[in-house]
């Protein structure tokens, strides 16, 4: 016992048959019949908290998470920071290695080690605790156990309270990362969910990098415009990324109308320094933004969202000529 709690393990299993002890349920994939315990160090005790069997391995996952949007390392960023972040993209069919990535991606690695006793979860952020009680038991029931209905089900409501507690806290590659594996659990249930969402980034940098000369084809294209014109105008604000919660004024608001007159109002905000960017396919956007008759009935957040993570396409690669100066408040 020693040995285990030294390594901070207080949940392990039995196996009668083999007379094994297993220190994680990841091994549980084999064949296994006995108990679930629950080590109590301080009395030398253990408790027997389920019996399990388990008579076929369960089915590999085999799900690829992909980097849709690419995260922002920085010029100063050492090569095994990168090659640690990136090892999160990848083709996987182990269960425990989903679940591992998943706990650092949404949970930050606060979950599995915690979940026999979630309610006394020491974490003085409530929100981010709130999310690990609300969404960690689904993850970990479809990952581990494969039941995927709640999980499923419940796949935006997780995405969009990570993305709106990480960019309240500065987390920006946190964000990319939690829409990115979003994307990815998407396209493992649904199919080509991926696909669409890199078709519509390719339609818009043609689009937004033509200076105006597009028009929009969808409430989707509309939205995604918004995100990157919000994105852009942060980028070249002094605020930088100090101040991330910005976006957060725009989503949970199903009034298209509401959404642009709140931009229309920040543009008015940087006008004067718009016009000394003099950048042509942040104007077009803007022009073709406020003109846009939308068509559906409630606004989908998750295209404003991508929109503002993603690569900025206002930016010119071809002539950076255009920008000359940054908007100050």
């Amino acid at each position: 016992m020693d040995n285990l709690v030294r390594r901070q393990i207080y949940r392990v299993y039995f196996d009668i048959k083999r007379e094994k002890i297993l220190e994680n349920d990841f091994d549980l994939n084999e064949d296994f019949k006995g108990y679930e315990l629950l080590l109590y160090p301080d009395k030398n005790e253990a408790a027997i908290l389920s019996y399990k069997q388990y008579t076929k391995n369960l089915f590999d996952i085999d799900i690829t998470f992909k980097e849709y949007i690419k995260e922002n390392y920085g010029k100063d960023a050492k090569e095994d920071d990168i090659k640690k972040q990136k090892s999160k993209y990848s083709y996987m069919t182990k269960r425990s290695d989903v679940m591992k990535n998943v706990d650092w991606v949404y949970f930050y690695n606060y979950f599995y080690k915690n979940r026999d006793s979630l309610e006394n979860l020491n974490i003085k952020d409530g929100n981010l605790k709130l999310i690990i009680i609300n969404h960690g038991q689904n993850a970990l029931n479809f990952i581990l156990n494969g039941k995927e209905k709640y999980f499923e089900k419940n796949l935006d409501s997780l995405m969009f309270d990570s993305i709106k507690y990480s960019l309240s806290n500065n987390y920006f590659n946190k964000a990319i990362a939690q829409f990115n594996y979003y994307l990815s659990f998407k396209d493992y249930f649904e199919k080509n969910i991926g696909g669409l969402f890199m078709t519509l980034q390719k339609d818009m940098k043609e689009k937004i990098r033509s200076g105006g000369n597009f028009e929009f084809e969808s409430d989707e294209e509309f939205l995604f415009g918004i995100g990157q014109i919000l994105r852009y105008l942060l980028d070249k604000s002094n605020i930088g990324d100090k101040n991330l919660t910005f976006i957060r004024e725009y989503l949970d608001n199903d009034n298209p109308k509401k959404i642009v007159e709140k931009l229309k109002r920040l543009i008015v905000r940087y006008g004067h320094n718009i016009k000394v960017i003099k950048n042509s396919n942040l104007n077009g956007l803007i022009s073709k933004v406020l003109s846009y008759e939308y068509k559906g009935k409630k606004v989908d957040d998750k295209y404003i969202i991508c929109g503002f993570l993603d690569e900025v396409y206002i930016y010119n690669k071809k002539n950076n000529s255009e920008e000359k100066g940054n908007i100050n408040e």
